[in-house]
């Protein structure tokens, strides 16, 4: 992604469609599971220079790391900044004449960006991945999304919305089924299902019967267009979380 021009009118190649293309992903992921990383700078794009000011200026909020940061919040891995500060340190490396002027110029040091035989000055070398790996894991333990114990039976979760396409107005609702992966557990999942659309949380967690299924209340408040929805299992004492997603079409009314 070259972050200084625009790629000859494509606009899929372009800075702008960065965040909502993650917004996309995230769509598509459970939610609070979904972690972008910020674009790292090379050395053309030091502090004052247009590269610089298109993905990290903080005074530029049209920045790409800027933007990330404000759409994804606490979930936003800002990568790039702790190379500069911290990557040598972590790495074990000694800073080069080089390295210190990248610092300077808010530039990820070149011993953590440069590999053998050259490539994209921008790309991290395996010191670099290396850091930003030990970083990631940091981040990802903190949020517990690895967890240590005893392991649940896995579930499996069934979800779709009927009528589908529907049109402007009608009414639809989403039927799901959670039920044991392995077909071996006897007992039936129980806990909640929470609605996720277009990558947002959609009301209030809902609560499986005892045959471990669930049919949403009906609604028509979407719009015209292709939505993302996702039922998300929330796992019980014996039963890991599960999802099912898939997309619903609302057409215009005739």
């Amino acid at each position: 992604m070259n972050t200084n021009r625009k790629h000859a009118g494509d606009p899929l190649m372009d800075k702008d469609s960065i965040v909502p293309t993650l917004q996309e992903m995230a769509g598509r992921v459970p939610t609070g599971y979904f972690m972008p990383i910020g674009l790292t700078n090379g050395p053309d794009q030091g502090i004052g220079t247009a590269g610089h000011d298109a993905i990290v200026n903080l005074t530029k909020p049209d920045a790409v790391n800027v933007r990330m940061r404000a759409e994804f919040g606490s979930s936003y891995a800002e990568v790039r900044r702790y190379l500069v500060t911290d990557g040598l340190r972590v790495a074990g490396l000694e800073a080069t004449l080089e390295d210190r002027q990248n610092i300077e110029d808010d530039i990820p040091p070149a011993s953590l960006r440069v590999a053998p035989g050259g490539g994209n000055p921008a790309h991290l070398n395996d010191a670099g991945r290396r850091v930003t790996a030990a970083f990631l894991n940091e981040r990802i333990r903190a949020r517990g999304w690895v967890t240590v114990g005893e392991e649940k039976a896995a579930s499996e979760t069934v979800a779709f919305s009927t009528p589908n396409p529907s049109t402007k107005g009608q009414s639809m609702r989403v039927s799901v089924t959670v039920t044991s992966a392995a077909q071996t557990q006897s007992e039936t999942p129980t806990g909640k299902i929470q609605f996720v659309v277009n990558g947002k949380p959609y009301g209030s967690p809902m609560t499986l019967k005892a045959n471990g299924t669930l049919l949403s209340p009906q609604s028509s408040r979407l719009g015209v267009g292709t939505h993302f929805i996702r039922a998300e299992y929330s796992g019980d004492a014996i039963f890991g979380p599960s999802n099912s997603s898939f997309t619903h079409e609302v057409t215009a009314a005739p």
